[in-house]
């Protein structure tokens, strides 16, 4: 299955489907109005779309937040919501990966922790700028990006280069 999934064009493929849905986003978005509180359909459609970002090429904030929006949530509330939706995942990850910190050896930590606390301020401003740009119903401009990648990415297989 995981040999399945690491096929570049494959990859190339779901980045466009990524890209669409994200466009979809758009079309889906209450009009308007400030939409409604998330609820438990919105719970439900997030955590669907978090299970289907496993895929390669799937953007899981992106397919969450579309997602979220379909049910009638701003995409400003549904990018609010689907952060949330991803402190457990992303907790779990860190306590299994916490056991490699162990094994960084004692002259590695500093560039670690530097490594760590820039990702951390990239983290947070990408956070900020992807909230500026669904307060402003923009989504759609990840959704061209990703389309636009998908299309440069499939010539580049297709045409033979190894794109590095």
């Amino acid at each position: 299955m995981e040999e399945a999934f690491s096929s570049p064009l494959l990859i190339a493929a779901l980045l466009g489907l990524n890209g669409l849905v994200l466009l979809s986003a758009g079309l889906l978005r209450p009009r308007g109005g400030a939409g409604r509180a998330p609820g438990p359909l919105s719970a439900l459609a997030g955590g669907f779309a978090q299970a289907v970002a496993l895929l390669p090429g799937i953007s899981r904030s992106g397919s969450t937040i579309s997602a979220i929006t379909a049910t009638g949530v701003s995409q400003e509330e549904s990018a609010r919501f689907s952060f949330f939706m991803s402190i457990p995942a992303i907790a779990g990850a860190g306590l299994l990966s916490g056991r490699d910190i162990s094994s960084i050896p004692p002259g590695d930590m500093a560039p670690a922790a530097v490594g760590f606390a820039v990702s951390a301020v990239v983290g947070y401003l990408s956070l900020r700028l992807l909230i500026g740009v669904l307060g402003r119903n923009r989504l759609w401009v990840f959704g061209v990006y990703c389309i636009a990648a998908s299309i440069v990415s499939a010539a580049i297989i297709l045409g033979g280069g190894s794109g590095c």
